[in-house]
């Protein structure tokens, strides 16, 4: 045998092992016992591929937990090889060149590439204690408080392990910034703030621990209220209308400077009293923040006049019709105007004023007086003067009931009676009741149990009181009937 790379063997089946890639001819020559040959050639009969030698290379080989690093395979010959990766923190890869890998724990890898070329030689290389990552912090801290009223101070506790060791770099969300291993700030705007705290060991490695939207710090309510009216006569009722953000309003106390409060957001208060009060109104939004205003002299409420007056003579009557009368409102009355619906004058502006009442029937006449002072406040008295009348009682004795509209009723003719205190009575020749009114100016047609008896003389009994002086009186008569 010519193996095609200068090595030759006589056995009949050789074993041969090509060493170098190429592509080899093989010969045969076989030769008889008597001495005869033969030969045949194999062109291109063996071919070798190369073999891959495997190597990479790390674009980092030190950093910290979390470290990124970059494989690139430098295999040789160059071609298009298949690779599979193990980082020695396992992870298994077959990305191709180059890969990436990250080293989330701290420690030394061996890392190990094995390529595999397109006619399936591999060849791989390891390669010991290749990448060394370094420990990082692990940042964490406590807030205290996390939510609150403007200005809101807020205290944050570093709680990092091997804090001795590592310096730190706060930022609080609000522009300020600190490199204490544990910190404060005041918020004095309202919003949502997030805080972060990096801490960085002495090998350099730094972590961020980051509260996302943790600080609340709430508003103040700007408190505002209107008042309407804002100035008038006393007792002077005001409204106050709460103007606040509806939205910065949980609960309401007002102040209205008498003395008085209430707890309603939108409230009324009547001012007693004259003078000029302040009027406080304190607001709590629905976080538990206290905002408040205060409206100084907000409320002038000016005196009113007390109107009063006397009258002479008391008690009078018809015989005595005229009453004068006098004013005797508070002194600081400066007009004056007086109404007797039913008297003469009808009216007066003066202070003293003399009124004559209809003589004719006795009766309580009102009289009305109203007064203002300088501010243009006003009271209105109204008092009933008793006119008494003469109680008078006059029956009939004799009366014609023939229907033509004269003197057809027996009725006593009374003056100033009291309704509530009337009987009226009539008897025949016999005692018997014929005819019975407890109502004033009824009186009896003649008829008895509907029919016309023929004339004659018939008793009858009235019993009644004065309204004047309430005296009961006690009659008795007789009337002729006449046809």
């Amino acid at each position: 045998w010519d193996l095609g790379d200068g090595t030759t063997d006589g056995n009949a089946s050789p074993m041969h092992t090509y060493n170098q890639p190429g592509s080899y001819d093989v010969r045969l020559t076989v030769t008889t016992a008597q001495g005869c040959t033969a030969d045949s050639l194999f062109e291109d009969l063996i071919t070798v591929h190369p073999k891959p030698t495997a190597s990479f290379m790390p674009d980092t080989t030190i950093g910290c937990v979390g470290l990124p690093v970059i494989f690139t395979d430098t295999s040789t010959p160059a071609g298009n090889y298949t690779c599979t990766w193990s980082f020695g923190d396992g992870g298994i890869s077959n990305d191709p060149s180059p890969a990436s890998h990250a080293y989330t724990e701290p420690g030394t890898y061996n890392v190990m590439l094995m390529v595999t070329s397109e006619h399936g030689c591999t060849d791989d290389v390891t390669m010991p204690q290749l990448i060394q990552v370094l420990p990082s912090p692990e940042p964490s801290f406590i807030i205290d408080p996390v939510s609150g009223c403007i200005p809101l101070n807020v205290r944050f506790d570093n709680t990092t392990p091997g804090q001795e060791q590592q310096t730190a770099f706060w930022d609080l969300g609000n522009g300020d910034t600190d490199t204490t291993l544990s910190t404060s700030t005041t918020y004095s705007l309202p919003g949502t703030y997030t805080v972060s705290l990096t801490m960085t060991n002495a090998l350099g490695c730094s972590a961020t621990l980051t509260a996302e939207d943790t600080i609340h710090a709430y508003g103040l309510p700007v408190v505002s209220f209107s008042v309407e009216p804002g100035a008038g006569c006393a007792p002077l009722a005001v409204q106050f209308q709460n103007t606040t953000d509806p939205g910065m309003i949980g609960g309401c106390t007002w102040d209205f400077g008498d003395g008085a409060s209430s707890t309603d957001c939108t409230t009324s208060h009547l001012y007693q009293s004259p003078g000029s009060f302040n009027v406080s109104l304190h607001v709590t939004s629905p976080a538990g923040c206290d905002g408040d205003t205060t409206l100084y002299q907000i409320v002038r409420v000016d005196p009113s006049p007390l109107a009063d007056f006397d009258f002479s003579p008391w008690p009078t009557d018809i015989f005595h019709p005229e009453v004068l009368f006098q004013d005797a409102s508070s002194d600081d009355v400066v007009s004056w105007s007086w109404i007797f619906p039913q008297g003469d004058p009808a009216s007066s502006v003066d202070t003293m004023v003399r009124v004559t009442f209809p003589g004719d029937e006795g009766g309580d006449y009102p009289v009305e007086l109203i007064v203002a002072n300088s501010h243009g406040c006003t009271d209105t008295l109204v008092r009933l003067v008793p006119v008494n009348g003469i109680f008078s009682v006059y029956v009939p004795n004799a009366f014609t009931p023939n229907n033509d509209g004269i003197n057809d009723l027996f009725v006593p003719v009374i003056k100033d009676a009291d309704v509530r205190r009337y009987e009226f009575i009539v008897f025949d020749r016999w005692g018997a009741e014929i005819f019975h009114s407890t109502e004033i100016g009824a009186g009896w047609d003649g008829t008895v149990n509907g029919e016309e008896p023929k004339s004659d003389v018939y008793s009858w009994k009235l019993r009644v009181r004065s309204s004047v002086n309430a005296e009961s009186r006690s009659y008795i008569g007789k009337v002729v009937l006449l046809r």
